[in-house]
């Protein structure tokens, strides 16, 4: 199921971005430079470091915080208005 929330895809973008460079990195370091294993999966992990700085970055934005309980004093209010009625 889909959801057609903007905020839905922030991460997922992220993901697919950086996926599609640690393959590359893995491909290029092993037969192309042909440098050591130990060596490819390092080039491989720094994606994992990326990512990390990339969504600290975001969290500590706060654009990720979404309110979802819109001025809820204000309904309260007006209920107990139509009461006192």
């Amino acid at each position: 199921m889909q959801m057609n929330a903007p905020h839905i895809g922030d991460n997922r973008n992220l993901y697919r971005l950086l996926g599609k460079v640690a393959v590359p990195m893995a491909f290029l370091s092993s037969l192309v430079w042909h440098l050591p294993i130990f060596v490819c999966i390092i080039c491989v992990r720094i994606e994992e470091a990326v990512k990390f700085i990339i969504l600290m970055r975001r969290f500590f934005s706060k654009k990720w915080v979404r309110n979802v309980i819109h001025d809820i004093g204000d309904d309260r209010r007006t209920i107990v208005d139509k009461n006192e009625q």
